[in-house]
């Protein structure tokens, strides 16, 4: 049922031929690319656990440098 509203909605906006899936795909990876935490993505889509979300790893930023930044010292 969700999948066919999903289609409507995206025929409407004009995006047909994509799918439920997709749009997920999409906000999972925009979130990913924006330095989201991927803990917080899988709570997001509902993962059960983080390796399934690990697939969007490879999208974040390097944001090392900016991490060891925080230290204190």
């Amino acid at each position: 049922l969700l999948s066919v509203m999903a289609r409507k909605i995206m025929k409407k906006a004009g995006i047909p031929g994509s799918s439920f899936h997709t749009l997920r795909h999409t906000f999972a990876s925009s979130l990913a690319i924006a330095g989201v935490d991927l803990y917080r993505i899988s709570k997001l889509l509902g993962h059960s656990s983080i390796k399934t979300t690990e697939i969007y790893a490879h999208l974040q930023p390097s944001d090392l440098i900016e991490t060891i930044k925080k230290l204190p010292y």
